[in-house]
């Protein structure tokens, strides 16, 4: 068969050799947590890796191919392959590359781009697809290709095993456009760390009374599946109680008589554009998952109604005020978690369920966060299909767990936790497009009351609909001829 050959450790996992397989996750376990892992340990993961058994699969001759990936700021950080970089995760990324064009054949460079979207479009036109992998950010970069109908449709791309955990197959589902899906989230280019989690300060808990001792109680709480709405809100209320009386016993200058200590934190710091990921983990959205078709007004109230009063609950200043001790708790990306203070001293949460009984669900803030997806009409799209997802799963021993580690800093009770976080996460594809100025609605709705929700609603509703109606006819070929009536 012309340019097709056979491999013997290919990837359709049929059985894996029980004994290889535990050996490897060992072995990468191991070296996730080495503060100075070596490439020779690197190289240990990568035999531990092979020694799963594979059943030989024909798959696409991609020696001398080239996977070139163009990427922005956002997508950088997964793919570089500087060798003067000192950082571990860097020597994971060129190992993992190392591997990959060990086993294939193929090459892989990286382009990032200081206006990703300007060079992504200028490739396209030319026709010269010097970049046939797109990793960048989905709300800021990724959006406007996919609204210019210039990604491919990958939903039934060949070799793309959506369904293995190096995919993060719920919020690619999340995010499909009239049933299709353009955008990729995989352990090479992990959506997951966008996702916005309940982050406290461990330290402060143990000297709050009222409130858990210990930030792992907190942690069982998760897990058991008990941290509700209702449950954060009595923390806070208890916080915020405490707080109360202390600045209640301040004199005239601000200086309470006789004890000089600070006064004790507040419970819940956040801005209004934070709040809106509980809104999203209760259940709340604009469109249905999945439909393009908007919500009823009544869903849509009854859930924001729970976001409002939590707001009414909620301090001013958000991360600054969290970082000055200042606050309990307070809302951030994952991604964003090193800027806050080290792992030791913050623990992580869910965002909290409405009730006990429903399950958790972990709302992926787009901006900011990459994810990967291919240039339209680009030539030999099977052999990028198939090298992405051979970097994908080599992703998931090399890069992935050290990416988690820099999460949870070694605590076992937030790896449990993040875990729990990765499975729920899931995002809104009327957050490619935007929602508009959420702190300023949400304020004007906490003020005004229902006349203002319902005003607010429609407002947003007509918005995502309108986009949305445009892109669906953008990417739909039988409606391309068809004149665009908002144009």
């Amino acid at each position: 068969m012309s340019g097709i050959r056979q491999h013997r450790n290919y990837i359709w996992l049929i059985a894996a050799v029980l004994v290889g397989l535990l050996g490897g996750a060992a072995m990468l376990l191991a070296v996730s947590r080495s503060d100075n892992a070596t490439l020779d340990e690197i190289a240990a993961a990568r035999a531990a890796l092979k020694s799963t058994a594979l059943v030989p699969k024909e798959t696409p001759d991609v020696t001398g191919f080239s996977l070139n990936i163009l990427t922005d700021a956002v997508g950088a950080s997964f793919f570089d392959t500087d060798e003067t970089a000192a950082a571990e995760v860097d020597a994971r990324i060129r190992a993992r590359d190392a591997h990959l064009t060990e086993e294939t054949g193929a090459a892989v460079q990286t382009t990032v781009a200081a206006d990703f979207v300007q060079a992504a479009q200028a490739d396209i036109l030319s026709g010269a697809y010097r970049s046939n992998l797109y990793v960048a950010d989905a709300a800021g970069s990724l959006s406007k290709l996919l609204s210019t109908a210039s990604l491919r449709d990958m939903t039934d791309a060949p070799y793309l095993r959506t369904d293995e955990n190096w995919f993060g197959g719920r919020l690619m589902d999340s995010l499909r456009v009239g049933g299709k899906r353009y955008l990729l989230s995989s352990s090479a280019a992990d959506a997951r760390l966008g996702t916005v989690a309940v982050v406290y300060n461990r330290r402060l808990l143990t000297s709050l009374d009222g409130t858990p001792d210990e930030g792992a109680d907190l942690a069982a709480v998760a897990l058991d599946g008990s941290f509700t709405l209702e449950y954060l809100l009595s923390e806070i209320r208890t916080a915020d109680a405490a707080a109360d009386i202390a600045a209640s016993l301040l004199d005239a200058n601000g200086v309470e008589s006789g004890v000089d200590v600070p006064l004790p934190p507040r419970g819940l710091v956040a801005d209004a554009d934070e709040l809106f990921a509980i809104f999203f983990g209760i259940g709340g959205n604009f469109i249905e998952p999945g439909t393009g078709e908007t919500i009823s007004y009544e869903t849509f109230s009854d859930t924001l109604s729970y976001v409002l009063g939590l707001y009414g609950e909620t301090s001013t200043g958000g991360i600054a005020v969290y970082k000055n001790d200042s606050a309990l708790f307070t809302l951030s990306k994952l991604s964003d978690l090193a800027d806050i203070g080290s792992a030791a001293d913050i623990g992580i949460l869910p965002l909290p369920k409405l009730t006990a009984e429903d399950d958790y669900r972990s709302y992926i803030e787009l901006h900011g966060t990459a994810m990967a997806a291919v240039p339209v009409g680009v030539p030999e799209a099977d052999k990028v299909s198939y090298l992405f997802e051979r970097m994908s799963f080599l992703s998931r021993g090399y890069v992935e767990p050290l990416l988690r580690d820099a999460v949870v800093g070694g605590n076992e009770d937030d790896a449990r936790v993040l875990a729990l976080i990765y499975d729920g996460a899931d995002g809104s594809v009327t957050d490619l497009f935007g929602y508009g100025d959420i702190p300023g609605w949400i304020a004007d709705v906490a003020e005004d009351g229902t006349y203002r929700l319902e005003m607010e609603f429609y407002k947003r509703k007509t918005l995502c609909e309108k986009a949305l109606s445009i892109v669906a006819r953008r990417l739909n070929p039988a409606a391309a001829a068809e004149p665009d009536p908002e144009k």
